[in-house]
């Protein structure tokens, strides 16, 4: 049994805290990693090593994992991790990058960048968690960014809903989903929600 826990970082000893995991967001668009080993995407992040702070742990893996060389870092919160009454620690960032240079060649094989969350995730049980709290402290794009629950208590996601219905209605008329193509339904929706010179519609 897995679970993940936010805790205010004056509750927790800085000793405990390990690892730092940044959601860092480029040009309106969230930056993902692929490790050389593996097929599926992560949050860029890693262990802390002896002597760093947490904060430059979080800026030397930012680096290492995407490029990023410059960039405006806010803390967001302390998480652990809970397995069968283990707990770890790591230390979420939020980072605005302003500036990308090559990929480092160490472990990271490519970067990606998306609207949200991609499909294929390293760690599904606890990165959705990671991101929606960074959502929600940021208040990056709220309108389309929502932790909803169905009748039976079932978590909803609003933005992969979204997703599974744009890639339907494309694929009825022969066109491949991309992210491009939803970043330019977003836009359409919201300039048909306004009025003119930018008043809101009224449609009743």
């Amino acid at each position: 049994m897995l679970n993940v826990h936010f805790h205010d970082p004056a509750d927790i000893d800085d000793a405990q805290i390990k690892f730092a995991v940044i959601m860092a967001r480029y040009r309106d668009q969230w930056i993902f990693c692929r490790h050389q080993s593996r097929d599926t995407y992560e949050i860029p992040g890693g262990k802390r090593e002896p002597g760093e702070t947490i904060e430059d742990a979080a800026r030397r893996e930012l680096f290492e994992e995407t490029g990023a060389i410059g960039f405006d870092l806010k803390q967001i919160a302390v998480y652990s991790v809970e397995r069968d009454r283990d707990f770890s620690y790591g230390m979420l960032y939020f980072a605005g990058v302003k500036e990308l240079s090559e990929l480092p060649k160490l472990e990271i094989a490519e970067i990606s960048f998306h609207d949200a969350l991609p499909e294929l995730l390293t760690y599904p049980e606890i990165q959705p968690l990671l991101y929606q709290k960074v959502v929600r402290q940021i208040n990056v794009n709220p309108k389309y960014h929502y932790l909803l629950f169905d009748a039976d208590n079932t978590l909803f996601d609003y933005d992969q809903a979204e997703t599974v219905a744009l890639e339907q209605t494309l694929s009825q008329f022969g066109h491949t989903y991309s992210d491009e193509l939803r970043t330019a339904y977003r836009k359409i929706n919201q300039s048909n929600a306004m009025g003119p010179a930018g008043s809101e519609a009224n449609y009743s």
